[in-house]
């Protein structure tokens, strides 16, 4: 037999709670359990009223120290990346972001002696 649950619907005060935590940059799961929602339901609240969200980076403040004295030195994308544990391309588009320029590209045409 199949049960169709009702939607509870948010309350002023819920939705007001909504933005704040998650322009704060509280994850989703977190906001659920304060809501006593589902994850599900935090997101599509946070599209359905526009809610402005931070998003991290995932990088820490050390990480990206070690990314620009890398690449200063010249070191190449992937060595960056198995140095601080990252893919290449993770290190390529942060360094993109926070216009780091690029140490040695990693396929440059080799000098002839």
């Amino acid at each position: 037999m199949n049960r169709i649950r009702a939607q509870r619907q948010w309350e002023p005060r819920e939705i007001a709670e909504l933005r704040v935590l998650a322009k704060a940059g509280v994850p989703h799961a977190e906001i659920a359990v304060k809501l006593n929602r589902s994850v599900k339901a935090v997101s599509s609240a946070i599209y359905k009223f526009g809610v402005r969200v931070v998003r991290s980076t995932g990088y820490r403040g050390d990480e990206l120290r070690r990314i620009r004295e890398l690449a200063e030195r010249g070191y190449s994308d992937r060595v960056i990346g198995l140095t601080i544990g990252r893919t290449r391309t993770a290190v390529s588009q942060i360094r993109d972001r926070r216009g780091i320029r690029a140490g040695k590209p990693e396929h440059a045409p080799r000098k002839s002696a």
